[in-house]
């Protein structure tokens, strides 16, 4: 008997295993003919450009009670693109909750340090923050970053990724042999564009996975020129950190000045950190240097990959699962007048 779901458990592990798609370690022995009766059903996804703005001078309201009313940037728009684990499933656009408007909260900390380490006791940190999410701190797989429509140019946009990314198309990629772009926005078109390079070895699988790079850091164009725009979080030494409450409002800003938006006039709370301001204004410096110290030692940064309409890339998103994915469209509604930008993708698991 113990053997008998021995065997049953064994089985249903291997399932699961190869449930999982082949290789997701890169590393066993996957070939092309192993994806080339791989199942054609392409599925699309729409991602507007990532802005968590709000309007300047937010309304204050002092009675009956103290409140602040913040207005979102008509561009406000906070989610990210989630590939799907699911095949019924054509994935999801998860809003990043820790960019709350009505708190205030337009960023998001990067990385942070209790102020009692610094010998301040305040339930307050030093932060270093963004307007976006590092790509580690990413919710989903793909932000749009940022959208360029410039006449006589090819629209082109930078993106983050969460998981791990590789070019494929002969734009993005330096290979003799890589396929061309894909112009077209027809699923049947995309799927004979991918049975027939992979058949032809022009898209090799076994490659695609050798070659993946976390966040696509080392993603380069067909003259092996970096795609990657890489940049570190580290405050420069005329750059100071912010201090933040346990909401994750910014109470002094970088010039050490106390927002007036983030505490109730002559409440306790004010007339403390009044009185630890010039404190937490003090170690600016020392918190610098540790919070940039701990960056450098967790390897924190941001890479952007810029893309255009055509390319098609691998992508092994964060769920585990691996998708070839073409860029079928980077516009806005209404050129000229619009506050949505959105990149457009068409993606079919492999």
């Amino acid at each position: 008997m113990i053997n008998k779901y021995l065997k049953i458990g064994i089985i249903g592990m291997l399932v699961f295993m190869l449930s999982m798609g082949c290789c997701p370690d890169g590393d066993c022995p996957c070939s092309n003919e192993e994806v080339s009766e791989f199942q054609c059903a392409p599925r699309e996804g729409t991602i507007t450009r990532f802005n968590a703005g709000l309007e300047d001078n937010p309304e204050v309201i002092t009675d009956p009670q103290y409140t602040v009313n913040y207005t979102p940037v008509p561009e406000y728009s906070i989610h990210t693109f989630e590939f799907p684990f699911n095949p019924m499933s054509s994935g999801s656009l998860p809003n990043d909750q820790r960019f709350t408007a009505n708190n205030g909260i337009q960023y998001i900390p990067i990385a942070t340090l209790p102020v009692d380490d610094f010998g301040i006791d305040a339930n307050l940190s030093y932060a270093v923050i963004d307007a976006k999410p590092s790509n580690n701190l990413m919710n989903g797989d793909i932000l749009v970053d940022s959208i360029h429509i410039e006449s006589g140019q090819d629209p082109y946009a930078f993106i983050k990724v969460r998981g791990s990314f590789t070019g494929v198309s002969e734009r993005i990629n330096p290979s003799l042999d890589a396929p061309p772009q894909f112009l077209s926005e027809s699923s049947a078109d995309m799927c004979e564009y991918m049975q027939s390079n992979i058949d032809d070895d022009n898209i090799d699988i076994m490659n695609l996975r050798e070659n993946l790079s976390e966040f696509g850091e080392d993603a380069v164009d067909g003259n092996n020129n970096s795609i990657a725009v890489v940049e570190n979080y580290f405050l420069a030494q005329n750059e100071n950190p912010v201090v933040l409450n346990s909401r994750g409002q910014i109470v002094i800003d970088e010039n050490g000045d106390i927002n007036p938006y983030t505490v109730v006039p002559d409440s306790k709370f004010e007339t403390e950190l009044e009185s630890i301001s010039a404190a937490l204004i003090a170690n600016f410096s020392d918190a610098r240097n540790k919070l940039n110290e701990l960056l450098n030692n967790k390897n924190i940064r941001s890479v952007s990959l810029r893309v255009q309409i055509g390319d098609v890339f691998f992508y092994r998103a964060k769920n585990g699962r691996d998708f070839l994915v073409t860029v079928i469209n980077i516009d806005e509604r209404d050129v000229g007048q619009a506050y949505k930008k959105r990149l457009s993708i068409m993606f079919n698991e492999i």
